[in-house]
């Protein structure tokens, strides 16, 4: 159905929160509503309101700030990643019983 109008489905790692935009866009809306609601007023209908009010509040440029925020954090995985793997490459530790050590 996405892709029927025009959308294309990304598939985000679970349990990584600084690699999905959505949880910058939820810390918006929360600080919104957090912002808003006086201690007095804990009704429900007044939460829901609030919660509204602030996913209105979410404009395009939030989305695609939160977006370049997260390529830059991908990003910088990768570039660590090839970091640490260039270094496991040269890290070998002998396992076997013939060691020089063990003959001392």
């Amino acid at each position: 159905m996405a892709e029927k109008h025009g959308h294309e489905v990304l598939r985000l790692p679970p349990y990584h929160s600084q690699l999905n935009p959505i949880e910058l866009i939820w810390a918006q809306v929360k600080e919104e509503i957090r912002k808003n609601n006086s201690n007095s007023s804990q009704k429900l209908r007044v939460i829901e309101e609030l919660t509204r009010k602030a996913m209105n509040n979410v404009t395009v440029e939030n989305w695609q700030k939160c977006v370049a925020h997260t390529k830059k954090v991908e990003e910088e995985f990768r570039r660590n990643d090839i970091v640490i793997n260039h270094m496991v490459e040269k890290f070998v530790i002998n396992i076997s019983n013939d060691s020089s050590s063990d003959e001392e």
